[in-house]
């Protein structure tokens, strides 16, 4: 290693002292001008007048939150389990522990679920939220998963009707249009439909990199 001072006298022809004055007397060059340009200030977006958000609504939104970002996962059971005190036998609750399953890869318990959200699944939210929880499982990584692949493909086609259903319901749904992209793409099947509600959900969400992709996916398919 050679001393800074040395270093410096050799690289620049100057030591420490001088070339310190050097590059302050050219950050503060006075020919380096600045200028303002004005613009007229953005006017604040109406927003409408706000609303009390009920507990179970609340608590809803916060572990759907904690379950897509992954934070604090550890005490998503304690939120799920406020929220089914407050209204025992939601499907929505069963589905919210639907998605804590998939992640957990625990494939009995899963399968317990579903058994009690099944006769629900014809409402179209709940057809939404157990679909995207069986999507869920079946993008987990493959590495070290157990799940055999007959179950994979019964899980592959739960997960794609019921997905169908829910977007019948709200053609507008980017994520479960996405998810559907994804399914039909391994499926291939609905392709044609399947890129249909990709390009509607693009409208929404121009220039996402999940939609284009599962785009290029099925066009490949």
């Amino acid at each position: 290693l050679v001393p800074v001072d040395d270093a410096v006298q050799k690289n620049f022809g100057l030591d420490i002292t001088q070339l310190n004055a050097k590059i302050m007397a050219y950050a503060n060059d006075p020919s380096w001008r600045t200028d303002m340009v004005p613009f007229d200030r953005i006017p604040a977006p109406d927003l409408g007048a706000g609303r009390a958000i009920p507990e179970a609504e609340a608590l809803e939104m916060l572990a759907t939150t904690m379950l897509d970002t992954g934070a604090k996962p550890e005490r998503v059971p304690e939120v799920i389990d406020a929220l089914e005190n407050l209204g025992p036998g939601s499907a929505r609750v069963t589905c919210l522990r639907m998605r804590v399953a998939a992640r957990e890869r625990n494939d009995v318990l899963l399968e317990q679920l579903w058994g009690l959200v099944e006769p629900k699944t014809q409402e179209p939210e709940v057809a939404r939220d157990a679909g995207m929880a069986l999507f869920d499982r079946v993008q987990r990584g493959r590495m070290g998963d157990r799940l055999p692949e007959p179950a994979r493909a019964r899980l592959h086609d739960r997960a794609f009707a019921l997905l169908d259903r829910a977007l019948i319901a709200d053609p507008d749904d980017v994520e479960a249009s996405w998810a559907y992209g994804q399914l039909a793409a391994k499926l291939g099947r609905g392709l044609d439909k399947a890129l249909e509600r990709l390009q509607r959900a693009t409208e929404r969400m121009p220039g996402n990199a999940d939609l284009e992709s599962t785009a290029a996916l099925l066009h490949e398919a």
